[in-house]
This record gives C-alpha cells, structure tokens and sequence, in this order.
C-alpha cells in the first residue's frame, strides 16, 4: 500500500484509516455474501431431500408400485369374516404382495370407508400388482373359484 507523505514527510494518517476502513468494509461484504449463498444452498438442500422423501413415501400409497415389476407370482390369501385390518396387511406383507405396511395402511384409510370394505374368501393375488389393484380385488365380491 503506498504511503502519502506531506510535505514534512509524514504519511497522512486520515488516508490510512480511510484505505484500512474500507478494505474491512470489503471484507464484510463478502463475508456477507457468503454466508447467503450457502445459507441459500443449505435451504435448496433440505427442501431437495425433503421433496424427495415425500415422494418416497407417498408413490406407493397413490402411484403404480408393486413389489415385482415383471409378471409376478400368484399368492393365495384369504381373509376370515372380522379379521382385522391390520391383519390384512400384515399377512400381505409376510407374502411379498406389499413393500410397506405404513404406506399400504394408509391407501387402506383413504380407500375403504362403509360401502367399499375388503370382503372375506379367497383370493389369487400377484405380486406385481399395485396397491390399488390389490385394494380392488380385495374390496371386490368375486372371490377365486376352488
């Protein structure tokens, strides 16, 4: 940095100040700056990951997953009268016809109230059905055939 001298040959100390302030000034700034852009990043980050847990967990409740994507194998379940929901599920689950209880049970909630209700018999179920097909065929009185 160069000096300024008077004419006594002193450096001029305002001018100093002025240089020293103003490079810290700087340096705020940037700092500044910095610290927005990755508080900014950090943001787009979590809303990111977020984002893509909730997809996650809701395709499987509202899109066409299925646990096998080719044809499948054909399970047998059967559904006693009064058996529990959670038993349902549970048992679909244990047979591989399911990836998730959580996700299958909460399809269960939005899907079935007092006139579309998962009926006892017996079924023949895939396992490459999705949630939606496996809730109609079960909520449908057409039972398989013995």
């Amino acid at each position: 940095m160069a000096t300024i001298k008077n004419r006594r040959g002193q450096t001029n100390l305002n001018e100093e100040k002025t240089d020293s302030l103003l490079h810290i000034r700087i340096a705020e700034i940037s700092l500044r700056l910095l610290f927005i852009f990755f508080f900014y990043l950090a943001v787009i980050v979590v809303i990111s990951k977020l984002g893509n847990s909730m997809y996650h967990f809701a395709y499987p409740i509202f899109g066409n997953s299925s646990v096998s994507t080719s044809q499948g194998q054909d399970v047998k379940v059967t559904i006693v009268d009064g058996e529990s929901t959670k038993s349902i599920i549970s048992d679909l689950k244990n047979k591989k016809l399911i990836k998730d209880t959580t996700s299958f049970s909460i399809r269960c909630k939005l899907s079935l109230n007092k006139k579309k209700k998962i009926q006892p018999g017996t079924y023949l179920l895939n396992t490459s059905q999705n949630y939606g097909e496996i809730l109609d065929q079960l909520t449908n009185t057409e039972e398989m055939k013995e």
